[in-house]
């Protein structure tokens, strides 16, 4: 459910500035559910704006990780969207119809997810792991941010993917903290050159009111030392 934030003209300036940059959210795939899989970050997920209706995502997965195809429940890739229908998922890359989208599924143990993303082209099992990275779009007419990209139920988790990892063992990861502002939403957190910029415009705009006093006023006496 999106929930509009009224900060005023100031924060409404600071969100446009911060969405023209294409501000970006990451969230690490750091949870892994068996030690022969391996540690660490296994992989991040990147979502980025994209206009008003589009989110780009691009999976990434480390070295010596790939995604496979080890059977149910799980998936390639899975994630939550709090929007219930009316977007399309669509793959970018690769291409050749290796990863192909689907609805609602499981990646245990972390919990059941609204969109799923197969790969049959990685199975069976890992016969043909595939190092991705995966890139999809979200789109949705009646618009889309970040914000649309939730964890799920009460496992808490925003994404999980199915890999191989350094280890060599197969199984699946998980990821449920933001690596950047945004809070799992849509980062708008402006870029410096933009604050700079939309305070330079304040300035501005406060200097003009100034000098209208000060014509409307009389001129102004300043104290020397």
């Amino acid at each position: 459910m999106r929930t509009p934030t009224l900060l005023g003209a100031f924060a409404l300036g600071l969100l446009a500035f911060g969405s023209a940059a294409n501000a970006s959210t990451v969230v690490n795939l750091d949870t892994i559910s068996s030690g022969t899989i391996g540690t660490g970050t296994l992989g991040t997920v990147t979502l980025t704006q994209n206009g008003a209706n589009e989110v780009d995502v691009v999976v990434a997965l480390a070295a010596n990780t790939d995604f496979v195809s080890t059977g149910g429940p799980h998936h390639a890739f899975a994630f939550n969207l709090d929007i219930a229908s009316g977007f399309v998922v669509t793959i970018t890359s690769p291409t050749g119809g290796i990863f192909t989208t689907d609805g609602a599924g499981s990646n245990n143990p972390y919990g059941n997810f609204t969109y799923t993303i197969d790969c049959p082209g990685c199975g069976p099992g890992a016969s043909h792991a595939n190092p991705g990275p995966l890139d999809f779009k979200v789109v949705d007419l009646s618009g889309i941010t970040i914000a649309d990209f939730t964890k799920n139920g009460t496992n808490g988790y925003y994404f999980s993917a199915d890999v191989i990892g350094p280890v060599g063992g197969t199984g699946n990861i998980a990821g449920n903290t933001e690596t950047t502002t945004g809070g799992g939403g849509q980062d708008t957190t402006p870029l410096p050159s933009a604050v700079w910029l939309f305070g330079t415009i304040l300035a501005g705009a406060g200097g003009f009111q100034t000098m209208r006093r000060r014509r409307k006023d009389g001129p102004v006496a300043f104290a020397t030392a």
